[in-house]
């Protein structure tokens, strides 16, 4: 799925955006946790820099933070396979983190306390995320 569709995705579902991250917020991300943010990921947060403060998909009840709840969230980074996986947002009904990488879109995003798989890459996250396969509430 492509950062466009995920962003039109997203505001069809109600989803209160933030507005694109800065240069300056993804430096500062990616010079804080010392990583090089793979394409998407810089793509993503420059379309939208996470879900608005305080705001979630309310069917999911999944948030997706922004750049400075990442950077003030990542002493949550665990290391799996020699990867590491920061936390990128929450799911509220489960009371758990969402973890993936930031420098390779191609590896599982899951959740970050239960250990279960999400999606299998972050692109899948984001077309499940858009098409309702999180959903809870209807």
């Amino acid at each position: 799925m492509t950062v466009e569709e995920v962003f039109i995705g997203l505001q069809v579902r109600k989803v209160r955006l933030n507005i694109p991250a800065t240069l300056k917020e993804l430096h500062s991300l990616e010079s804080t946790l010392k990583v090089t943010l793979h394409p998407y990921f810089s793509e993503l947060l420059s379309k939208f820099n996470g879900f608005l403060s305080a705001e979630y998909d309310r069917k999911s009840e999944i948030c997706v933070w922004g750049t400075d709840d990442v950077i003030s969230h990542s002493d949550l980074m665990i290391k799996v396979d020699d990867e590491r996986k920061f936390v990128i947002g929450d799911v509220l009904i489960y009371s758990d983190f969402i973890a993936c990488s930031l420098e390779n879109d191609a590896t599982p995003v899951f959740l970050l306390h239960e250990k279960r798989r999400m999606a299998s890459n972050i692109k899948e996250f984001f077309d499940q995320l858009v098409r309702g396969a999180f959903d809870f509430l209807t």
